[in-house]
């Protein structure tokens, strides 16, 4: 199980990078509110609602995909809080 867990845990990472590198950018040029709700979103409204509803439908390997789902979520939502936020510096 854990090799296995392990192999759905990686498929995360690249997507993970870019979801925390857009939050500690917007963090940078002072737009901490943008960056909270971006948190805000990936751990109160997405992930811990849907760790719960994949453990009852799927068990214990819904868990481990639940970080993949919410990263594929929230990587268009930081994108196009991050470009919103670099159109409007120029």
């Amino acid at each position: 199980m854990g090799a296995s867990f392990l192999r759905i845990a990686c498929l995360a990472v690249p997507f993970t990078c870019v979801n925390f590198l857009i939050s500690y950018t917007l963090q940078a040029m002072g737009k901490g509110v943008q960056s909270a709700i971006l948190t805000f979103c990936r751990q109160g409204l997405l992930n811990i609602p849907l760790l719960i509803l994949m453990n009852l439908t799927v068990g214990l390997y819904g868990m481990i995909w639940t970080q993949l789902v919410v990263e594929l979520i929230m990587l268009p939502v930081s994108l196009g809080m991050y470009m919103h936020t670099w159109r409007k510096l120029k």
